[in-house]
């Protein structure tokens, strides 16, 4: 899977992104390659802005990515 491929994955499923919101910081760790045929697991969490209660999906979101191959990836993104 290509890397950028993992950002379109967040897309998809993160409630501050489909609100369309855009990211003040995302930090990456890629750990492992995931290979062809591999279904990957795609776990997150979340812990809201309370300085901005305006924006009700503003905060930190945490994703895991992981695979037969192992841990894909850790993602932090702020909005």
């Amino acid at each position: 899977m290509n890397n950028a491929r993992y950002f379109d994955v967040t897309d998809d499923i993160l409630p501050a992104a489909q609100e369309g919101l855009m990211p003040k910081l995302i930090s990456v760790r890629y750990q492992a390659e995931a290979l062809e045929g591999d279904v990957i697991n795609v776990n997150w969490g979340f812990l809201p802005d309370e300085t901005n209660s305006e924006t009700p999906n503003a905060g930190r979101y945490y994703i895991i990515c992981d695979s037969a191959s192992g841990n894909n990836l850790k993602m932090q993104m702020n909005y």
